[in-house]
This record gives C-alpha cells, structure tokens and sequence, in this order.
C-alpha cells in the first residue's frame, strides 16, 4: 500500500508502504474534513453557540487532535526510517527546533 496526501492546512507528506501509519493518518485526515465541513457552513453566532453548548475546553480538544495526530504520524515515520533510536529522537528533537525557538524568540523580545 502505497499513500502520498497533500492536504492543507494539515500537510503531512507520507510515503510509506507501512498500513498502520496509512490508516491512521486516514482517520486523523478524516476527523479535520469532518469538522471542516461541519463547522465551515456555520456564520459566526451559531458557531459561538455551538462552542458554548459542547464547551470552550472541548472545543479545542476537538480541534487540536486532527493536528497532533499528524505531528504523531510524522514522528513515526522518522522513527521508522532512521536506524537507531538515538539517531530517531536526535531528529525528532531537530524537527521541533523552530517550534521550540520561534516562542523563545518572541518571549525575549517581549
């Protein structure tokens, strides 16, 4: 099984033949064109009233886990290429630098 997705804004690109990591991510890029268009079609007043009834702290839990199982996917599939585990989380670490950076800088400058 072959899968390469280009999907914004969640973009992973993954070229695996391992179905595992195909399935979940098909099931991660699903729940955000789920919610996409469930919430796409709504003016601004029924999205506010839909936040309020399921609550703020749902709402963004419900939001944010299309994006955090993509970031997941992507860490598995440097783990699955790289040979060692030492070398895997060197590179997850160095993935995550200009996340990491780019708030410190903003923090500093504040």
């Amino acid at each position: 099984m072959y899968c390469s997705f280009q999907r914004r804004p969640y973009s992973p690109n993954i070229r695996t033949k391992n179905t595992f990591v195909v399935l979940s991510a098909l099931v991660f890029l699903t729940m955000a064109e789920w919610m996409h268009l469930l919430y796409s079609g709504l003016t601004s007043e029924e999205l506010q009233e839909c936040i309020q009834a399921m609550g703020h702290c749902t709402f963004a839990i419900l939001t944010t886990i299309p994006c955090l199982g993509l970031i997941i996917i992507c860490n598995v599939e440097i783990v699955v290429i790289a040979d060692s585990p030492a070398l895997a989380c060197g590179l997850i670490v160095v993935s995550m630098f200009p996340a990491l950076i780019f708030p410190l800088i903003l923090l500093g400058v504040q």
